[in-house]
């Protein structure tokens, strides 16, 4: 049996912090352990920050929908918006190896989401970016790496 809880925000920075609180607060009635809770909050913050950054040309109020879905085993969490297509998992991994003053910016924060999720996908539905995050709740790394602990 699963539990499911529905958020919205506007495309405005400053209500970010009201859906993380919002989010927190479920995770913790429900004892979602820390791991995957820290990664939730990552996952949104990061995926959420870019939607409001670049996902509009406009000044006009949006729709950001973060849905839920705490399953026995794993936690799902979907973020719709309206904004441009744009699939972030087609964005090139950064080189973590290169030194930082010859690193490209952006990406890591991405990188970081899908180390320690089990998946990331993305899907574009009726003129919706659709990006969902599946998150162990026996550990914070992905289940499909479960010897080798997180990079």
């Amino acid at each position: 049996m699963s539990v499911n809880r529905v958020v919205t925000m506007k495309n405005r920075m400053a209500e970010l912090e009201k859906l993380t609180g919002d989010v927190g607060s479920f995770l913790e009635e429900h004892a979602v352990p820390s791991a995957a809770a820290l990664t939730a909050a990552l996952a949104l913050e990061e995926i959420i920050t870019n939607i409001v950054k670049y996902g509009y040309d406009d000044n006009s109020e949006h729709v950001i929908a973060v849905s839920l879905e705490l399953q026995p085993e794993r936690l799902v969490l979907q973020v719709s918006d309206d904004g441009h297509a744009f699939d972030p998992l087609s964005a090139p991994a950064p080189d973590t190896k290169q030194p930082l003053e010859e690193r490209r910016i952006g990406g890591l924060g991405l990188h970081l989401v899908r180390q320690m999720a089990e998946a990331v996908e993305y899907r574009r539905v009726a003129n919706r970016n659709i990006q969902e995050v599946r998150i162990s709740l026996a550990s914070p790394c992905k289940a499909a790496r479960p010897n080798e602990g997180c990079t």
